[in-house]
């Protein structure tokens, strides 16, 4: 069990990983050319390459995941969690494409894109207006850095530099004591599945830091 971070070394391997995926791509597709040499259209290597290279590429890290408990019948509960996401190589994500499973013991829930983004601004990330309008089936976005305005203009990621908030009200089902565990799966239309387990600490204070696990 850690707590949420991006080390050098993680780092270095993914980029180690990711050379080798798009070399073995490569020689796999010189293979299906070179078996395919009577120019069989059903065949496409470039496609092939395309999505091997998409696959690989669309790779999201995640550097910090928050929680808010408030008092709900008289216990303290995280009603509210926030999920930082943001690319390890430049490539494009279309926001709007992605899907979040929530899975707990008892329940699965799948939330989709609100449509509703907006800028952290000078705002509490928990206190933004943009919370009051997101439903139990839904996540918003809230953008942390954005230096050519895609995120906030056409929901789209573009820059290994772009970071946002996926934001999401835990439906009542959902709602998180102390030790209590959910499991966040992260869809993007295209690459990579994201999945951390995120397991709530003491409620010393309302707004905490998860504890984290793949």
């Amino acid at each position: 069990m850690r707590r949420l971070s991006t080390t050098g070394a993680a780092g270095i391997t993914l980029i180690i990983l990711l050379i080798a995926s798009v070399s073995i791509a490569i020689i796999a597709t010189s293979l299906i050319a070179d078996s395919n040499s009577s120019e069989d259209p059903q065949v496409d290597v470039d496609e092939v390459l395309n999505d091997v290279l998409t696959e690989i590429t669309t790779y999201l890290q995640i550097p910090d995941a928050i929680g808010k408990y408030y008092e709900v019948n008289g216990t303290q509960k995280i009603e509210k969690i926030a999920i930082m996401i943001k690319p390890l190589i430049t490539c494009t994500l279309d926001i709007s494409d992605i899907t979040i499973k929530l899975e707990n013991n008892e329940n699965i829930r799948i939330l989709s894109y609100s449509n509703l983004s907006d800028k952290l601004y000078s705002y509490s990330l928990f206190q933004h207006p943009i919370w009051r309008n997101i439903t139990d089936n839904n996540f918003g976005c809230l953008i942390i850095h954005d230096t050519d305005d895609s995120i906030f203009k056409e929901n789209t990621i573009d820059d290994h530099t772009d970071m946002i908030y996926l934001i999401i009200p835990l439906p009542k089902d959902f709602l998180m004591s102390y030790k209590d565990t959910i499991k966040v799966n992260i869809f993007p239309s295209s690459g990579t599945v994201k999945t951390i387990s995120l397991e709530a600490p003491l409620p010393m204070k309302q707004v905490v830091d998860f504890m984290w696990d793949i």
